[in-house]
């Protein structure tokens, strides 16, 4: 969807570790994955908006604050925050997505 966006924006890539520290800090955080993999597991405080429904939702993001997205492996979480940057949003993607975070998380989930 997002494809002619995706480029490879280094700075716009955020460590999992950094996820507790901007709960604390009432950060938006955006879950992009279905709504199906967000009620079967997410992470507290992260709101869910579909990456295929992004573009219909900018109202629900407040564009004065950084924004960071998380996905499933952290593709379309990038491909979104360089989609959000071109609009003007300071936007942020977790690298590794829910992948990484799972790992981070609980080591010895894997």
């Amino acid at each position: 969807m997002y494809s002619f966006l995706y480029r490879n924006q280094l700075n716009n890539l955020i460590d999992c570790s950094e996820i507790s520290s901007l709960i604390q800090l009432n950060a938006q955080l955006i879950d992009l994955r279905t709504q199906e993999e967000f009620y079967k597991e997410h992470i507290e405080h992260f709101i869910n908006i579909p990456y295929q429904l992004l573009p219909y939702n900018l109202e629900l993001i407040d564009k004065n604050k950084p924004v960071y997205l998380i996905c499933h492996l952290g593709k379309q979480s990038m491909a979104a925050s360089n989609y959000l940057n071109q609009l003007g949003y300071h936007a942020y993607s977790f690298i590794g997505g829910m992948y990484n975070y799972r790992f981070y998380a609980n080591p010895t989930y894997y």
